[in-house]
């Protein structure tokens, strides 16, 4: 039967996903509106973000991908059999793979350096909701 090929399975995941998308994207409403319209993401899109400004974003960012791979790494740690290990396995090669590197790459290239990523992270982010909300 063709509902058990791997390429109608793959068709049908594809299609699943794209209407919980819409149907979470509804369900937020004005709040969506208000992420996918911001200043901030226009300037990243239309690339007219100041340097501060994308340093500042990719310091935090970088530094909740970091604390992420520590709570994944965590559960890996502590799943009751390799079985249960082997996704989490897999999900944390995938997103310390060539998302790690845009990072290095990125922040090399604004020059910021080791100590300035991690000084400036635990310093701005008390004030990261207040600067997003101001930008």
């Amino acid at each position: 039967s063709i509902s058990n090929t791997p390429l109608y399975i793959a068709i049908t995941a594809v299609r699943n996903m794209a209407r919980l998308t819409e149907r979470l994207k509804e369900e937020a409403g004005a709040q969506w509106m208000k992420i996918v319209n911001h200043p901030f993401t226009d300037a990243i899109a239309n690339g007219s973000i100041g340097k501060e400004a994308m340093k500042f974003y990719l310091i935090q960012d970088h530094r909740f991908l970091d604390n992420f791979v520590i709570l994944l790494a965590s559960m890996v740690a502590n799943a009751p059999s390799l079985k249960d290990r082997i996704p989490g396995c897999q999900f944390l090669g995938l997103i310390t793979g060539k998302e790690n590197t845009y990072f290095e790459r990125s922040l090399e290239a604004l020059g910021v350096g080791e100590k300035e990523r991690y000084i400036a992270a635990e310093l701005l982010s008390a004030s990261v909701f207040h600067w997003l909300r101001n930008f």
